[in-house]
């Protein structure tokens, strides 16, 4: 299975991932949201793009990965926990537990941004909707990119899926901080596939299904999570999938 990483470059690929508010650094429409995925998906055809982007619904800003497939957009995942550091709280709302969707015959969920660094998340994501990837579309500034890739590193391993992080380029936060990239991916056996320099490139990664196989053989920690803990990521997936995405 192909991956694209942070490009609108032509690549052979299922599936195109891009970063974090890739379009703006504010809110946009979803039309003009839509008109920007369309022309990504006419440089890569027959793929599925994926992005997530601050959207602006009915006037109410949520933080959205968004999956183009054949001409429609849809929602494959929503930012459940809007960042407290940089103050996404006061203008973000909280959304609900997507997806996750079929491509190429891997199954692939999506967690944006700060969502990844929620193990409970990945652990719902990997054991009740059956992810074999996470996908998680962000824009990490350059001083926490080890710390981000540590958590996409522990989100591999201890799911036995693989972590796509894919981060931006060549953007400050409003503090000063630069976003430079440095996107990763991870395998279900812990190792990193890709662990990307700084600047904006495209990446094409292949995934084997084969790699997962053998750590959910090698590895108990799947196992033991449903065996003990089963129940209680039922009842919280059950939570975050209703509207608001809030636990009671």
């Amino acid at each position: 299975m192909g991956f694209t990483l942070e490009g609108l470059a032509r690549f052979e690929a299922d599936l195109v991932v891009l970063p974090e508010n890739w379009v703006s650094p504010g809110p946009v429409g979803e039309h003009d949201y839509l008109e920007a995925v369309e022309g990504v998906a006419a440089e890569a055809p027959g793929a599925v793009v994926v992005g997530a982007q601050y959207i602006d619904v009915g006037g109410s800003v949520a933080s959205l990965g968004l999956a183009y497939r054949d001409g429609k957009l849809w929602r494959l995942c929503e930012k459940l926990f809007p960042s407290v550091a940089v103050g996404e709280r006061s203008f973000v709302e909280p959304g609900r537990l997507r997806g996750p969707l079929e491509v190429g015959g891997w199954r692939v969920s999506c967690s944006v941004c700060v969502d990844i660094f929620y193990p409970e998340l990945a652990r719902i994501q990997a054991l009740i909707q059956g992810a074999q990837v996470i996908l998680n579309p962000s824009k990490i500034p350059e001083d926490r990119v080890q710390l981000w890739r540590s958590a996409l590193l522990a989100r591999a391993s201890e799911n036995s899926v693989y972590v796509v992080g894919v981060n931006a380029a060549g953007e400050r936060y409003k503090d000063g901080r630069e976003v430079i990239g440095g996107s990763a991916v991870y395998t279900p056996d812990g190792r990193p596939l890709l662990e990307a320099g700084w600047g904006r490139a495209s990446y094409i990664v292949e995934l084997d299904p084969e790699r997962i196989a053998y750590a959910r053989v090698r590895w108990a920690f799947r196992m033991d999570a449903e065996r003990l803990f089963g129940e209680f990521y039922r009842r919280a997936y059950e939570a975050l999938t209703r509207e608001g995405g809030k636990v009671d």
